[in-house]
């Protein structure tokens, strides 16, 4: 399904997904999925686990390849100008890996070393936004899960990435801190930063993305405003007498 916006131009296009497929021992694991994200928008890829999701941002980031098509990241493509492109993005997949004897801080120190202009004031910036200034002395090995994720979202924003790319960023824990890390990840999102998630939680979608690409099989089967689908859903279950929220 092609989902393209006609509202904008292009220069406020920070990801094009071009017609991407992704085929594995002759089963189609992704199909053909084009849509567009926009400058300042947090968008869900939303799905059961099997529908497509993680390979897909795995495409997107240059983690595996395409059988067809082409991510375009800031005007730059990931097949034929990756280093460009992906300097743009910043992203967590699965699980953020640490050294875990390690202090915070030592381990943003490792990723400085290999990113270009990041300096020490950055890093002092994205631990200030994350709110781990009181935890940057501690290991890592001593960090809860919430403080991990907070952790790794610091390190992938250190070089500025126009892109923030989350595969299930809530995954595993509590409703009080799920509904932490939404606040959290909004207040990044309200300071410039463009956000795509992967999520299979319906209520996680709804409160933080202002658009919902629905994956079913690897195919996008519906994509719209959050307020848009929400209402075609509660129509359907209506229609069905089944509770939205169950």
């Amino acid at each position: 399904m092609n989902q393209r916006s006609t509202e904008h131009g292009n220069d406020t296009l920070v990801l094009q997904m071009n017609g991407v497929s992704k085929i594995i021992k002759g089963k189609s694991i992704v199909d053909k999925l084009s849509f567009d994200i926009r400058k300042g928008e947090i968008v869900g890829l939303l799905g059961p686990n099997g529908a497509g999701k993680t390979t897909t941002i795995r495409m997107m980031t240059g983690l595996i390849g395409m059988t067809e098509g082409d991510v375009i990241v800031q005007g730059s493509s990931i097949r034929n100008d990756f280093q460009k492109a992906i300097a743009h993005i910043g992203a967590i997949i699965e699980n953020p890996e640490f050294y875990p004897y390690m202090t915070g801080f030592d381990n943003l120190l490792q990723y400085q070393r290999m990113s270009e202009n990041v300096d020490k004031e950055r890093i002092d910036e994205v631990v200030t936004l994350v709110g781990l200034q009181e935890a940057m002395n501690k290991k890592v090995k001593a960090y809860s899960l919430g403080m991990r994720q907070r952790l790794g979202i610091a390190q992938a924003l250190l070089h500025r990435p126009k892109l923030l790319i989350l595969d299930e960023p809530t995954a595993g824990v509590d409703i009080e801190l799920r509904r932490s890390l939404w606040d959290f990840l909004t207040q990044i999102n309200q300071s410039g930063t463009t956000i795509i998630l992967t999520t299979h939680y319906l209520e996680e979608a709804e409160a933080l993305c202002g658009r919902i690409a629905m994956l079913k099989s690897g195919r996008v089967v519906a994509c719209d405003t959050t307020r848009n689908l929400l209402q075609l859903t509660n129509e359907h279950c209506a229609q069905l007498r089944i509770d939205p929220a169950a």
